[in-house]
């Protein structure tokens, strides 16, 4: 199926409001569902129960979205529900261990930031790609594999760009970052949105770039750019990684400049930093929470490192030309990597040898490592690029600024394909199962 989805509407229509007529039992005295005025496609419902329990909301949309959402034991429940598209029919039920109230619906609204793209699909799965959007339209925006907008968030009027956001399941929250494009600006920052869209907090994280990583619910690392002065170069651009908490306590985890020697790079004459030579040019940052470690891509130095959370280097998988290079890639070469992630034994690794960009994956239970796959693609993404493994047969591979986005199967059929307009793209695409929040229920 090929379609091409182009809303340039702004207007936002009526959807029906609250709802509370039938669906009240014994137990659920009190049941209220309200479309959210910022972000339409948000469904805030708050029951109130005559007696303590638990209480379990099950969602069905009409574009077959389901899920169940579980609030605490206790009389007073709240549930903000997500991840529907436009102008659809909810239809909501409430469930405890002894009854279930009545069934209700209610319809979503249209949102007012509607991303051009062009989208070919050809199968459903449950599960939503939030997705930052750069060029000439600069927002988030979640969509459904049937490629239908959830979820979006205008930030044209920015004069920072945005480039990567996370969403937060135990909190119901949206992180996106911002920095600006004149990188003498110590002008970076996080923001926190809920999903009303509404900003809850903001941190400022000076001379941040490109990547930010969630490590826990309290606390986030950034890249930052670390420059000095060398005698033979003059002044040089390096990398390092800043910890931040929830109070705004900054400290720095990791430099390279503790590591590496300074050398030219590839990217060496790059005008990108004003500031002096383009170094390490750092273009991506991860982490993996069973194994407790970063992932850091480096752009400049044709790396990708794994550093534990005390800002210790484990591994550096690089070229035979770093001496610090622990394990040796080749056949093709790291080119250009961006977003790595390590993940069961795996790293996942967006990168352009040979100017075809594609996701690999590197296998690491083994000496040496080795590639297992690669999922190359007729177009070379000069910046950016994302690769996140959904599940054991399905990949989410971002070829950033090429203007492209696919879901891919193992054998490296496409399954769904977004395209951008024309002057905008994909700096950054992860994979969520749903967007929805309940009082003391953590998904």
């Amino acid at each position: 199926m090929i379609f091409l989805v182009l809303a340039c509407q702004k207007n936002i229509s009526e959807p029906n409001g609250n709802r509370q007529i039938g669906a009240e039992t014994e137990l659920f005295s009190s049941i209220q569902a309200e479309i959210s005025s910022s972000m339409p496609t948000i469904i805030e419902l708050t029951v109130q129960t005559s007696r303590e329990a638990a209480v379990t909301a099950e969602i069905h949309s009409g574009n077959g979205t389901t899920y169940s959402a579980v609030s605490q034991q206790g009389k007073e429940h709240s549930f903000t529900l997500g991840g529907f598209p436009e102008e659809q029919n909810v239809s909501i039920q409430l469930h405890s261990e002894s009854e279930s109230s009545g069934e209700f619906e209610i319809t979503t609204g249209r949102l007012e930031f509607h991303p051009q793209i062009f989208a070919t699909t050809e199968e459903i799965h449950s599960g939503l790609i939030t997705t930052v959007l750069s060029g000439s339209e600069t927002g988030i925006a979640i969509w459904n594999t049937q490629a239908e907008l959830v979820w979006s968030l205008d930030l044209s009027d920015e004069y920072r760009s945005p480039v990567q956001a996370h969403y937060h399941p135990a909190s119901g929250t949206i992180t996106y970052n911002l920095f600006s494009a004149d990188h003498n600006e110590a002008a970076g920052e996080l923001i926190t949105v809920d999903l009303h869209g509404n900003e809850i907090k903001s941190q400022s994280t000076p001379f941040q770039h490109h990547a930010f990583t969630p490590i826990d619910q309290s606390s986030k690392a950034y890249l930052s750019i670390d420059v000095r002065e060398t005698e033979e170069y003059g002044p040089v651009v390096g990398d390092s990684i800043v910890i931040i908490d929830d109070n705004g306590q900054q400290e720095v985890l990791f430099s390279c400049w503790d590591y590496f020697t300074v050398a030219p790079t590839p990217v060496w004459e790059l005008p990108f930093y004003p500031q002096g030579k383009d170094w390490t040019h750092a273009s991506g940052l991860t982490y993996n929470e069973e194994e407790q470690m970063l992932t850091l891509s480096l752009m400049g130095l044709q790396a990708v490192l794994t550093i534990d959370t005390e800002g210790n280097i484990h591994n550096v998988f690089a070229g035979p030309n770093l001496p610090q290079t622990t394990h040796v890639i080749s056949d093709p070469p790291l080119v250009r990597p961006h977003g790595a992630i390590l993940k069961d034994q795996q790293l996942l690794v967006f990168h352009s040898p040979e100017l075809q960009s594609r996701g690999s994956i590197l296998r690491l239970d083994e000496e040496p490592v080795s590639w297992t796959q690669h999922f190359p693609s007729d177009i070379h993404a000069l910046a950016l690029g994302d690769i996140h493994r959904i599940d054991e047969n399905l990949l989410l591979i971002n070829f950033g600024t090429a203007g492209q986005l696919q879901i891919l199967k193992n054998d490296g059929l496409p399954i769904l394909t977004l395209e951008n307009s024309l002057g905008s793209y994909f700096s950054h695409a992860t994979w969520v199962n749903g967007i929805y929040h309940s009082s003391g229920f953590e998904q």
